[in-house]
């Protein structure tokens, strides 16, 4: 989630980053790196646990993936999540790899109770396996209090049983307002209430390193719906912006 925020900073939207660090060097590494990119850090320190890490292996087709030690980020606390900053943002986008330890999905749960009737907030399911193993709380949570739900083919696949299309008209009865499928090179599927549209992406035959390609079409995403466009013009934006990232190595 720290790239969502980095990368909807770079494109000049104001962001904020709500987290738990440990009292360690890598922590204060994610303190200055948020910082540099203007980011606000509005993060609550662990001295018992260290701070998350993740190992992203990239293979030869540029397809990657990580080996992940959530560190203090486990034991998220409400107390440790500042509400304030989040019933004065525009848009709370929250990630389905907090639900996988029960103290951080508690905190969450009650947060968004908390702050949903004010707030848009915007829910990224993070894997299909995650979309398997909490498929009735991801719904339940898409129905009772998200306004815009991103995700690839293979979450949706996994969360509704439907591809694309399909797929987003199945969580547009849920109640949101927008819904974004994405789908790699071929691009992506965007849909409100009103529209369904399919958003052609620019051809990456040989990507090098896919690692972020999502958080970069969520942060897009974000800072075209923050600048009021069309859903057209914020899924070509999001695209394009996504196949950007995909053709150097990293997550910025």
């Amino acid at each position: 989630v720290t790239n969502v925020a980095t990368v909807l900073s770079m494109l000049g939207s104001p962001a904020a980053f709500i987290g738990k660090i440990g009292n360690d060097y890598h922590g204060e590494c994610v303190r200055q790196d948020l910082i540099k990119h203007r980011v606000l850090p509005k993060l609550s320190v662990s001295d018992e646990l260290p701070t998350g890490k993740v190992f992203n292996l990239v293979l030869p087709n540029g397809q990657r993936f990580f080996l992940v030690d959530r560190g203090a980020n486990s034991n998220l606390l409400l107390g440790d999540i500042d509400e304030d900053t989040c019933l004065n943002s525009n848009i709370v986008y929250l990630s389905g790899y907090s639900f996988q330890d029960n103290i951080t999905k508690s905190s969450i749960k009650n947060l968004v109770n908390d702050i949903s009737p004010n707030v848009k907030i915007l829910f990224n399911p993070g894997a299909p396996n995650l979309c398997e193993k909490y498929k009735e709380e991801f719904l339940n949570l898409i129905r009772n209090h998200v306004d815009i739900v991103i995700l690839n083919e293979d979450e949706a696949l996994a969360l509704t049983g439907c591809s694309e299309s399909d797929a987003i008209q199945e969580l547009l009865s849920l109640g949101i307002d927008t819904c974004a499928v994405t789908m790699g090179a071929e691009g992506s599927v965007v849909a409100s209430s009103f529209e369904a549209l399919t958003i052609t992406a620019d051809l990456i035959v040989n990507p090098v390193d896919t690692t972020g390609a999502g958080d970069a079409y969520a942060a897009a995403f974000i800072h075209g719906l923050q600048h009021g466009w069309d859903l057209k013009k914020v899924g070509g934006f999001a695209s394009k912006i996504a196949a950007d990232m995909v053709k150097v190595y990293g997550t910025r």
